[in-house]
């Protein structure tokens, strides 16, 4: 039997999110959740709808039908809406053709995929001039993010994971309220108060490293070491944040010193000074750089970033990074060029 609401205030998920909100002073407004149908961010939307009242807010659903699994894409779309009209809650619902876009830009489905998401949430949040949308990724989506990255090689930047918070410009932020909550908690929400949810079946496809990890390395880590396998990688997350943060505030003086007016599209930093600092040091102002201009950092690999160090040393002189970026080091400049007008900040996060 399915738990008043009442009863469900004391569930541990309720708690996790009240603490977030009063953490970021979220309170007086709008929200934007992010809905698929699937179990973590039907949960986001119940608990959110739970608080509510006693918060001040106004909740507003947006749900992205990608079209890429038929008729099951369209039952997501249908039980996202009966809900929101049971609450009752407004939802705002666009379809686009994913596979279609894909084939005319020859893009990468995944990432494809999450750009439409996040523009969609975007020019709604803009449109309805809301500040927060919130998403529903949880602890154990942050540790196969962690455990992704370092496979992926991603370095040190990578242990940060998924923010609990991050800017999508435009007076907008992304919030992740159920970070601290594990997939076994939002199921049993979910059970105690009886709410449908839907199961996305790609998400059982091994060809999908994150489902491999999901299902076959981080079970065996588990196994092997202990239940606590996907709280520890997420306290590294929390952890590597921390000192990226510190970097941020220890570059401040760097950047003053290296950085030099635009020459048109072009960024231009002073190429002797960045390099008389150690690698280390390099590597996160160039990083920090492309997060800053929005550039893809995820295609730039580990061999990206040496290449890109030895162009600032001189080593070759230019080279073409993903983008397309052109890079040259000019006299005792190095000259970051952006070959494309503009590029769309695809979120290295997991799926919504």
């Amino acid at each position: 039997m399915a738990l008043t609401s009442h009863l469900l205030m004391k569930h541990p998920l309720v708690h996790a999110l009240r603490d977030f909100l009063h953490q970021e002073s979220i309170h007086e407004g709008t929200l934007l959740a992010a809905v698929s149908g699937g179990p973590d961010s039907m949960a986001l939307l119940h608990g959110l709808h739970l608080l509510a009242e006693a918060q001040s807010l106004r909740l507003l659903v947006g749900h992205l039908n990608h079209q890429l699994r038929g008729a099951e894409s369209d039952a997501d779309e249908a039980l996202v809406e009966k809900t929101c009209v049971s609450l009752p809650c407004p939802c705002v619902v666009q379809r686009v053709c994913v596979a279609e876009m894909v084939q005319k830009k020859g893009a990468n489905l995944e990432a494809e995929a999450r750009r439409l998401r996040y523009a969609f949430l975007t020019e709604l949040a803009n449109e309805r001039q809301v500040r927060w949308i919130a998403t529903g990724h949880q602890l154990n989506d942050q540790a196969e993010t962690v455990l992704h990255h370092l496979l992926r090689g991603t370095g040190l930047r990578g242990l940060r994971g998924i923010a609990p918070k991050r800017s999508l410009g435009r007076g907008v932020d992304v919030l992740r309220p159920l970070l601290y909550v594990t997939r076994e908690q939002i199921l049993d929400f979910l059970d105690q108060g009886g709410f449908a949810f839907r199961e996305d079946a790609s998400n059982q496809d091994l060809r999908w490293t994150r489902n491999r990890i999901r299902h076959e390395i981080l079970p065996r880590l588990r196994e092997r070491f202990g239940a606590s396998v996907d709280v520890h990688l997420s306290q590294w997350a929390d952890q590597a944040r921390e000192w990226q943060a510190c970097w941020v505030n220890w570059l401040k003086p760097l950047w003053q010193r290296v950085e030099r007016p635009r020459a048109g599209a072009a960024i231009v930093l002073d190429a002797n000074a960045l390099a008389a600092e150690p690698p280390a040091v390099q590597r996160e102002l160039l990083h920090q750089l492309w997060e800053r201009e929005h550039w893809p950092l995820r295609d730039m690999t580990h061999l990206h970033w040496q290449r890109l160090l030895g162009v600032l040393s001189g080593s070759p002189t230019a080279a073409d990074f993903p983008g397309p970026i052109h890079i040259r080091r000019q006299d005792h400049m190095l000259v970051l060029d952006p070959r494309l007008p503009n590029f769309i900040h695809n979120a290295d996060l997991p799926e919504i």
